[in-house]
């Protein structure tokens, strides 16, 4: 996990392309833009990006179904085919993001905990007087 100005400036071009082409009812280009997005913020170890992402997945997903639910990519049509849509995946994966992360916060969490233990030194026991 990285924290770079690319990847941030990356990830703020792409949300911004996503609700670009959220707004143009080009759903195909925002998912693109939000899947990208996904990594991004995956790539800089930020969960509050990660819940950003899936947020706008879940509105236009929503949207969609409401008012326009025979778009191919919508809930409805992906249902027809037997499929699930392209948002509720990128909702999935996004969810598989959040626990990635938070496992490997976990992981070093243990390391760095195991490494304190290591070095602190016990106080010698009571000895009778």
């Amino acid at each position: 996990m990285t924290k770079t100005p690319t990847a941030v400036a990356l990830y703020d071009a792409v949300i911004a392309a996503a609700a670009t082409a959220r707004q143009a009812g080009l759903y195909e280009v925002a998912f693109h833009a939000l899947s990208a997005a996904l990594h991004c913020a995956e790539a800089l170890g930020d969960l509050d990006r990660v819940r950003y992402v899936s947020q706008q997945a879940t509105e236009i997903r929503e949207w969609m179904s409401r008012n326009d639910p025979h778009h191919p990519l919508g809930t409805e049509s992906a249902r027809l085919r037997g499929q699930t849509d392209v948002f509720s995946t990128l909702i999935v994966h996004a969810q598989s993001v959040t626990t990635r992360l938070r496992a490997a916060k976990a992981v070093e969490r243990a390391r760095t905990q195991s490494t304190v233990a290591r070095h602190v030194v016990a106080p010698p026991p009571d000895t009778p007087g």
